[in-house]
């Protein structure tokens, strides 16, 4: 994690840091910790902060990718830019009373939101269902209905399958981990070759654009 950030944990706070594993625990030590020092940076200036680590990010693999793909995670590593980029998304979600654990499950709750259908879905009765949690097994492979068919079936988001899906919480990813598991199985290889890398990284342009969007339109102050 960010020395910036880590520095900032107070002493009663250092404990829980320490053991932090799930997503809501780093939230939690955040919260007591570091959201202290940052305290008076308003949601926008979070953001961009984000943003200029996660340029760094981008600049690295830039530089490593594809050709030396196989130096990519040591100068990464070296770099720290990730790390700062996921403690200042952190800060955002505790400066705005967010659980990052809980709004990516809503928007991928075990499956692909833009292809998964009404036949994935177990008693799937209506938009607001509930669906019958298939028994655990060994490994995360149980947390999803499907894999993604983006490639072979039409693509277009459906609230409706989304929200009878957000219901089975006791399979919800809960560590960093299981979070990068749970997406490697649903999306295993299709974003594995060079073009799709490109597209993946003008998509999280885009995403970062719609969250600065929303930061102005509503303005928060906090």
């Amino acid at each position: 994690m960010s020395d910036v950030v880590s520095a900032s944990i107070p002493p009663y706070a250092s404990s829980l840091w320490a053991r932090a594993r799930t997503l809501d625990d780093w939230q939690t030590a955040f919260r007591l910790g570091a959201i202290t020092t940052y305290r008076w940076h308003g949601p926008e200036d979070i953001w961009v902060r984000f943003a200029e680590h996660a340029g760094g990010v981008a600049r690295l693999i830039r530089r490593y990718y594809p050709k030396r793909a196989h130096e990519l995670y040591a100068a990464v590593v070296d770099d720290k830019a990730l790390p700062s980029a996921l403690s200042w998304l952190i800060i955002l979600c505790v400066r705005l009373d967010f659980s990052l654990n809980d709004i990516t499950w809503a928007k991928f709750p075990g499956v692909c939101p833009y292809c998964v259908a009404d036949d994935d879905i177990p008693s799937l009765a209506g938009g607001d269902a509930a669906v019958e949690m298939p028994a655990p097994s060994v490994g995360l492979s149980w947390r999803l209905l499907t894999r993604c068919e983006c490639k072979t079936r039409p693509r277009q988001y459906r609230s409706d399958r989304v929200r009878a899906l957000r219901s089975r919480r006791d399979c919800t990813p809960e560590t960093l981990g299981e979070w990068q598991a749970m997406f490697e199985a649903l999306y295993g290889d299709l974003h594995s070759d060079t073009k799709v890398a490109v597209f993946l990284a003008y998509h999280f342009v885009e995403e970062m654009g719609e969250v600065a969007t929303e930061l102005r339109r509503q303005d928060v102050a906090l």
